[in-house]
């Protein structure tokens, strides 16, 4: 919950940086029909506009989230959904990573002590920070996944449902990085 007097500002909730705010407009703007997420934007590189360089995949998941959330809870401003979900994905990300410590066979105080760096360490607080709307948070979960999936099909190469969850991550990874994988 750090720099959330950066991100709450007069009881309004602002991304927390240049890239969190693109994504955060290209999201809202999505909300009300997460399937048009536009590809081209007239209003960055003006005057000609450009295209967007980054995938669909991120923006329009976080759009269809937020519709959601506000329809279940009558939110009627979307960053105050939007801020949160970085904070939240911070339980998605650590259970990969004890699942990687697992595939590892690390000792459980090896797993402590990893979770406590996990925990600590600035990248994790960083990424998962109140008003992170930018997509990193999630292209760590993709490593992590991977790594989690990897390491288990390689326990066990012949059972083709570890082959086939492993290559669903990495078949999955480039709608939300083109560069990731």
């Amino acid at each position: 919950m750090y720099h959330l007097s950066a991100t709450l500002v007069d009881g309004a909730f602002l991304p927390a940086d240049h890239d969190s705010f693109y994504h955060a407009r290209r999201i809202i703007d999505a909300i009300g029909a997460p399937l048009r997420m536009y590809q081209f934007d007239a209003r960055i590189h003006a005057p000609e506009g450009s295209w967007v360089t980054w995938p669909w995949g991120y923006d329009t998941l976080m759009a269809f989230a937020a519709g959601a959330a506000m329809s279940v809870t009558r939110a009627e401003d979307p960053m105050s959904i939007l801020a949160f979900i970085a904070p939240g994905w911070v339980f998605v990300n650590a259970a990969l990573f004890l699942g990687v410590a697992s595939r590892l066979q690390l000792s459980f105080a090896a797993r402590a002590l990893a979770m406590l760096f996990f925990a600590t360490s600035p990248l994790t607080q960083s990424l998962h920070r109140v008003g992170m709307i930018d997509h990193h948070y999630v292209e760590y979960t993709f490593v992590l996944a991977t790594l989690y999936f990897g390491l288990t099909w390689l326990r066990n190469p012949s059972v083709r449902r570890h082959a086939a969850a492993l290559g669903a991550v990495l078949g999955a990874a480039p709608a939300f990085h083109n560069g990731l994988f």
